[in-house]
């Protein structure tokens, strides 16, 4: 949060993610005696269960385990930090009108689902990383909105 702060662009409130979820430990985001908002950018909130996926996409991404020397709350701030910035990016994108065409996105799935092979390796893959496709597609269109 620190890079943020230094950037001057954030005018909003942090509300920081207080807790340890550890899935190795039986340690889930509702064992947690914290509320579900963990951060709000400029009206927009990022979840606790939004932080979870994207922190359990980061673990499998990065292929962390035990041995990583990362602890679980390092992990959490880290990625906390990156949905941060990557929200005050898309809103400034917004406000620019820069959004990406629907077909934009439809071309990108495709070429997801083709990589994937059979409809149900694809539906296998969206599981696995606790993707629904309508989230995939919100995922695809942020990331073109960044590439830009």
């Amino acid at each position: 949060m620190l890079a943020i702060e230094r950037t001057g662009q954030f005018k909003g409130r942090y509300h920081v993610l207080h807790g340890a979820i550890s899935p190795v430990n039986g340690v889930r985001p509702d064992d947690l005696k914290i509320r579900q908002l963990v951060a709000r950018v400029n009206g927009h909130d990022i979840t606790l269960g939004e932080l979870s996926r994207e922190v359990n996409q980061y673990v499998m991404a990065n292929r962390l385990g035990p041995d990583s020397g990362l602890s679980i709350p390092t992990i959490q701030r880290t990625v906390l930090d990156r949905m941060i910035a990557t929200e005050l990016m898309l809103q400034r994108a917004r406000e620019i009108g820069l959004v990406p065409a629907p077909a934009e996105i439809e071309a990108r799935l495709d070429t997801l689902r083709g990589q994937a092979g059979a409809p149900e390796d694809f539906r296998l893959m969206l599981t696995v990383q606790n993707l629904t496709e309508s989230l995939l597609r919100d995922r695809l269109a942020e990331h073109i909105v960044t590439e830009k």
